[in-house]
């Protein structure tokens, strides 16, 4: 297990990532708080510490990177995996935006179009009860 695993960061990991991880670590197998077995609490704890000190020296963490045949190669690829999974979900948010607009723009479209079609119902209806007054008007004024 490389110390990149034992503090469950990634290769390229910042010294704040690092320091973060190693608090939690450390926390977690802290002997008022951990639950098993004080050995392996006691190992883990060394195990940490020789870690920590490795990956937040510049110098040793080279060392470390170079005896361990990670080389900066496999961090740049690192790298690109994870800004390619951030561009996938950037860009299938994007999608999901354009879907959820086109949708909206239906529904607007399908709206103006029922208010367009009440309004001309009201117009037809308008001129319907015209005309039978003009019937009824006419009707009265010939009859009598």
């Amino acid at each position: 297990m490389t110390y990149y695993e034992l503090l469950y960061v990634a290769e390229d990991a910042s010294e704040e990532e690092i320091k973060a991880a190693y608090r939690e670590q450390i926390k977690f197998f802290h002997p008022d708080t951990y639950e098993g077995d004080p050995g392996y609490a006691e190992e883990q704890t060394r195990a940490l510490n020789e870690a920590y000190r490795t990956l937040m020296d510049p110098a040793l963490r080279q060392e470390y990177d170079d005896e361990i045949g990670l080389t900066g190669e496999a961090i740049v690829r690192e790298q690109i995996r994870r800004h390619g999974e951030e561009a996938r979900a950037r860009l299938d948010a994007m999608d999901e935006q354009k879907r959820l607009d086109a949708i909206r723009n239906r529904q607007k479209l399908y709206l103006q179009g029922q208010e367009g079609l009440r309004m001309r119902y009201a117009a037809i209806e308008a001129l319907i009860v015209a005309a039978l007054l003009l019937i009824i008007f006419l009707l009265y004024h010939f009859t009598a």
